[in-house]
């Protein structure tokens, strides 16, 4: 494997080892920032393996999660335009099946990040990961693949955790 290929690897593994860690972040503000950073990481290790899906809905869902973060439930309008212009940006993308599922994975996430109960939060980011899973075998993306199934796993333990603390009244 040349060292090309490493480096972009790597570079994918560290957004999406930013990406994992937001699911044990206790706060909403805590997952949204740290989620943040680890969609920027990502969409520069798209940039580099050329997935138009990827790079703009890494990057979008960045800016999904600042809008999030500054406007809680007014982020509405923003996140709906943010993800209509990412669409638009896509058709001159010539997407293809990959950048479908890419599509349908983010506007699960985008619904997600709209959430107040983190267990909703985590449940909406597990089904989003099982479109982007898809999209990483599209891809050939690795990383993407190793990173869904992982987030899958621990956006379902976060959620289960988050569902018992609420019902000890924690």
């Amino acid at each position: 494997m040349e060292i090309g290929v490493i480096a972009i690897n790597a570079l994918g593994l560290l957004g999406f080892a930013f990406i994992l860690v937001s699911t044990r972040m206790k706060t909403k503000p805590s997952f949204l920032v740290t989620d943040m950073t680890g969609n920027i990481i990502a969409g520069i290790h798209y940039v580099f393996l050329g997935g138009a899906g990827g790079v703009l809905f890494c990057w979008a869902y960045a800016l999904f999660d600042l809008a999030a973060l500054k406007l809680g439930r007014a982020g509405l309008p923003v996140l709906g335009a943010l993800l209509g212009g990412a669409c638009v940006i896509l058709l001159f993308f010539n997407p293809g099946w990959a950048d479908l599922i890419a599509v349908i994975g983010s506007v699960v996430a985008v619904l997600s990040r709209l959430q107040s109960d983190m267990r909703l939060v985590l449940l909406l980011a597990a089904a989003s990961s099982l479109f982007w899973a898809t999209y990483g075998v599209m891809m050939a993306s690795w990383p993407q693949i190793g990173f869904s199934l992982t987030y899958i796993a621990l956006s379902l333990f976060g959620a289960w955790q988050a569902h018992r603390a609420r019902q000890a009244g924690i």
